[in-house]
């Protein structure tokens, strides 16, 4: 089974009929009752669909309601900060790595699991605990956005430097990580350990590479900052736990593309279903 990481905008496009067809979807929808995939969970999914209720409550509730048909339950993911914190502080103290799942009796699940069939009184009673959500989502941008911008002052006084990204990534990557451990109040612990082992963990690799991929882009590249690069790092934390992340966007999927990070495939929705029918067909499931 492979896990797979559907950014809100594949559910955009489903539902809006944009280059997909009802074949389309019946085969995401075959694949998913075969039990070849998994389609992984995430609040920031959701928050974003309720963003799309708020603007027009009917296709916003269809757009909620075509998520929930493809629901796995069974693996809906912690919030970006917590997983990142989480592995962080279990690596610090030498323990197993924690499941990147809420746990079956987590309010935020019971919740969201109520919208199934959504009410008015389901939304907002839910309001709340989204704007927690989004309160610890804005902390966890202004953390990585801290980190980054200390690990980019010694960027500073390398004059003339025009490093290729393996090379960024090689000087950057384990500074950044420090940075993350000492948000988390385990730098010591996890210097003992080794900072190197930190980019082993998935969720750690991915929020540090997304963030130095962006970095290298403003730097290098002429790439303006955007407002949805908050979002788009969380999402490529999420998607950190999934063996592929589909997404429409074709900026993200350059800037993560380069993300020194095995096991992890992304591509647009198309690709990924020709990696379905493939499968089908006998043929290899998977593309570079």
């Amino acid at each position: 089974m492979r896990k797979v990481y559907l950014d809100t905008n594949v559910f955009d496009h489903m539902h809006k009929r944009l280059g997909v067809s009802n074949g389309d979807i019946s085969a995401l929808k075959a694949a998913k009752a075969k039990g070849s995939v998994s389609f992984l969970l995430s609040i920031p999914v959701f928050e974003e669909v309720f963003c799309a209720i708020k603007s027009d409550p009917v296709l916003g509730i269809r757009e909620l309601l075509l998520v929930f048909e493809f629901a796995d339950w069974a693996r809906v993911l912690k919030p970006a900060h917590l997983l990142v914190m989480d592995e962080i502080a279990s690596y610090a103290k030498g323990g197993p790595r924690p499941e990147p799942f809420l746990e079956e009796g987590n309010p935020v699940r019971k919740s969201l699991r109520a919208l199934a069939f959504p009410t008015q009184r389901d939304i907002d009673e839910l309001m709340p605990i989204m704007d927690e959500c989004r309160v610890q989502r804005e902390e966890f941008r202004d953390g990585m956005r801290a980190a980054r911008n200390e690990v980019l002052k010694s960027v500073k006084g390398l004059q003339g430097w025009k490093p290729s990204f393996v090379d960024y990534w090689g000087r950057l990557a384990e500074p950044f990580a420090e940075g993350y451990a000492e948000r988390a109040g385990v730098l010591d612990a996890c210097r003992a350990r080794g900072i190197a082992g930190l980019l082993d963990l998935r969720s750690v690799r991915m929020g540090v590479g997304v963030n130095l991929s962006l970095a290298y882009a403003e730097t290098f590249e002429g790439r303006a900052p955007d407002m949805g690069d908050s979002r788009d790092q969380q999402h490529a934390v999420l998607a950190s736990t999934a063996d592929v992340f589909v997404t429409q966007d074709a900026r993200l999927t350059a800037l993560l593309s380069r993300v020194p990070m095995s096991g992890l495939q992304i591509m647009d929705l198309s690709a990924f279903l020709g990696t379905l029918i493939a499968g089908s067909s006998g043929q290899p499931g998977q593309i570079s």
